[in-house]
């Protein structure tokens, strides 16, 4: 009973039975409904785990290159000293000899 209310809260709709639903970050990526055998179960589940498998490496990559472009706007920032006041910002250049 309580599992119904949370698919339905969700927005998860079940259209036959059993239904198979598989999640990835809480979100339904991959559906079947109605009776399946052992081999389409085993298709079914080796096709969708591939499925997840390349978004989660998708998620990866981005999160790379997001923390490169970090790195990099960074490394850009060092040696450089900014002042804010009510008249502007200035920047200085601090360098050694």
């Amino acid at each position: 009973q309580n599992l119904k209310v949370e698919l339905l809260l969700q927005g998860v709709r079940v259209s036959g039975l059993p239904t198979l639903m598989l999640f990835w970050r809480g979100q339904v990526v991959a559906t079947h409904s109605g009776v399946i055998s052992k081999e389409g179960l085993e298709d079914w589940l080796d096709g969708n785990f591939d499925v997840v498998a390349t978004m989660r490496k998708n998620e990866e990559e981005v999160k790379k290159g997001e923390k490169e472009e970090e790195d990099v706007t960074a490394s850009k920032k060092r040696g450089f000293i900014s002042f804010a006041s009510q008249y502007g910002m200035d920047d200085y250049a601090i360098s050694s000899y």
